[in-house]
């Protein structure tokens, strides 16, 4: 596929998870307000969070294996095979800790201890949401776009329909369990098409410790960036609750759903153009790949984020309501941060292709510790901007230093596959 398709392709895709998107944030902010879109998002960073932890071991570090195995079927099943006990382990120890987060930590994470039916059904929704991203990242791996493309668009849909019935009837409550409940029928669903498609024969699936120790190293990149975003963002809400108001807190957070959305085409057409590209090329061809997706992707970033912030108001009135009208006075330092984010991205793909990853794991808990701590500078200032200004900051060291490691990795590499790549 060439960057052109791909791209025609991520479009597509994100059309409809942008309108299913922006479509649940209306619900959403309908029928709980700021206050109650607050402690939705703590929900689902929380679950975001946990669910990606059970699916570290099958997401991007499976991709780059499947794609640098191409036709060696016999690999290929030693890759899925120890992907899948990793992962298993790994689910069962996620699903443990989340009656303990919740009995210790949720009323002061989500404004409410959640009661024990919703916390079972989130725990379901985790088990069913990893095993559908090991199953979509192998669809990546093989160059399955089309697949990739439908199993990625169900769980944003039916996340829609659902809170379009139960946010109104149950409030927070039935927006956390619609949120559950489609990773579930999501997953369901990936199964059937996986068992279809795929064609792995399941018998012959195999272990191999010295894959496990490369799964180890994707992991621990899985697990910074896994928990960096969210946690970031658990922290900061907490902070402009607590500094500000929780009316802050919410209105920031619908202006992170908006970068979201506007980032949500990038981060598809990098998993399924760039990353499977540039884990089978050499340096070379590497190195003009990069560049060649980030001289397409900024122009398309900036034009849109200009659209966005041009019409910033009929959109937040649209979107949401005239309470979540405050973000339009920085929103403009909210798409500079997306802006900035995205040339990071390019680099970033581009290490993680060449197996760098544990370099990369530490740019990222970099990211996501000065985050949090430029904002709380900005925020006990009273600037209600604080968190914009902070993910504005923090994107732009990032970018630097991200564009540099990758330079130095491209110009060190010995054209050797990923797995052979130092770490």
């Amino acid at each position: 596929m060439s960057l052109r398709s791909a791209s025609v392709a991520a479009a597509g895709q994100t059309a409809l998870k942008f309108g299913a998107g922006l479509g649940l944030l209306k619900i959403l902010a309908l029928s709980l307000g700021p206050s109650g879109l607050a402690s939705f998002g703590q929900v689902q960073s929380s679950f975001i969070l946990l669910s990606g932890i059970a699916a570290l071991f099958g997401s991007n570090g499976l991709t780059s294996l499947i794609a640098s195995s191409a036709g060696d079927a016999r690999r290929q099943a030693k890759i899925v095979g120890t992907s899948l006990v990793l992962t298993a382990a790994v689910i069962a120890s996620t699903c443990l800790a989340l009656p303990v987060l919740n009995l210790f930590f949720g009323a002061r994470l989500f404004g409410v201890q959640l009661p024990a039916w919703l916390v079972a059904l989130i725990g379901l929704g985790i088990v069913t949401q990893a095993t559908s991203l090991m199953l979509i990242a192998i669809f990546t791996g093989h160059g399955a776009m089309k697949a990739y493309g439908i199993l990625t668009s169900i769980g944003p849909v039916t996340l829609l329909l659902l809170s379009l019935v139960l946010a109104p009837l149950a409030g927070l409550e039935g927006a956390a369990a619609s949120l559950a409940l489609s990773a579930v029928i999501t997953s369901l669903m990936t199964i059937e098409v996986s068992r279809r498609k795929l064609g792995i024969d399941w018998r012959s699936l195999g272990w191999d410790t010295h894959l496990a120790c490369i799964f180890l190293r994707f992991a621990a990149l899985g697990l910074v960036s896994l928990i960096a975003t969210p946690l970031s963002q658990i922290v900061i809400r907490q902070m402009l609750s607590h500094r500000m108001s929780i009316d802050v807190a919410g209105t920031w957070h619908a202006a992170m759903r908006l970068s979201e959305a506007l980032l949500a085409p990038i981060v598809t057409l990098l998993t399924i153009y760039l990353l499977p590209r540039q884990a089978a090329a050499d340096a070379a061809t590497a190195h003009r790949t990069a560049w060649r997706t980030a001289f397409c992707l900024l122009p398309v970033t900036i034009a849109s984020a200009a659209l966005l912030l041009a019409m910033r108001h009929q959109i937040v009135l649209m979107l949401f309501s005239s309470q979540f009208l405050g973000m339009t006075h920085y929103l403009n330092i909210q798409l500079a941060g997306d802006i900035v984010r995205v040339t990071g991205w390019v680099f970033a793909y581009t290490l993680l292709s060449r197996g760098f990853a544990l370099r990369l794991a530490a740019l990222e808990a970099l990211h996501a510790v000065l985050w949090p701590l430029s904002t709380a500078w900005w925020a006990g200032t009273g600037d209600v901007a604080a968190a914009s200004k902070g993910y504005l900051l923090s994107n732009l060291v990032y970018m630097i230093l991200v564009a540099s490691l990758a330079r130095l990795a491209l110009d060190k590499s010995n054209h050797t596959a990923v797995e052979a790549q130092p770490s």
